[in-house]
C-alpha cells in the first residue's frame, strides 16, 4: 500500500522545510513502482483525506505544484491527480489499484482493509489482472465516481 495525503500540496517535508511533499510522494511512488525490485509487485496507490482535500479544495496549491493543472473542479483535479500518479509507471500498470480513503471514517478503513485481502487472495489463488477503483461514500456523494472510472490503467 502506498498512501498520498492528498492535502500536501500545501506541505513541505519535514527533514528539509523546502520540498513540497506532494512532488516527494510523486517521486517515491515513481522510483517503487519503477524499480526493479517491484517491477512485479501489485500496488494499493491510496490517496487519503479525502474528506479534508473536498473540503479545502480551492485553497490547496495544485497549480504551484503541478504546473501543468488548470483550474478544474473537484472530479477532475482527482482525475487529473490519479492519472499524474499512473502517468509515471511506466510498466505493468494493471498491478496497481487506485483507492480514495478518508481514515477518519472507520468503515472506509475496514473497507480498504478488506479489498487488500482480496487483492492477497486473488494473488495466492490465479494470475489474474485485478485492477479496480474503490470509491468511499463522501466521493459518491459528490459523484466523483463516474471520473474514476473513465481513467485506463494499461
Amino acid at each position: 500500500m502506498f498512501t498520498v495525503s492528498l492535502t500536501d500540496f500545501n506541505s513541505v517535508c519535514y527533514e528539509d522545510d523546502i520540498t513540497n511533499r506532494m512532488l516527494e510522494s510523486l517521486d517515491l511512488w515513481e522510483e517503487m513502482t519503477n524499480g526493479r525490485f517491484f517491477s512485479n509487485t501489485r500496488f494499493m496507490l491510496v490517496f487519503s483525506k479525502i474528506d479534508l482535500f473536498l473540503q479545502f479544495f480551492h485553497k490547496l496549491a495544485i497549480r504551484h505544484v503541478l504546473h501543468e493543472y488548470t483550474l478544474m473542479n473537484q472530479v477532475d483535479a482527482l482525475k487529473f491527480i490519479a492519472e499524474k500518479f499512473l502517468g509515471v509507471v511506466k510498466e505493468n500498470r494493471n498491478r496497481i489499484t487506485v483507492h480514495l480513503c478518508d481514515f477518519t471514517d472507520e468503515k472506509q478503513t475496514w473497507e480498504l482493509f478488506d479489498v487488500m485481502q482480496e487483492i492477497r487472495l486473488l494473488d495466492a489463488n490465479e494470475n489474474r489482472t485485478y485492477s479496480y477503483f474503490k470509491i468511499p461514500r463522501v466521493a459518491k456523494e459528490l459523484s466523483i465516481v463516474s471520473a474514476f472510472h473513465d481513467i485506463t490503467i494499461n
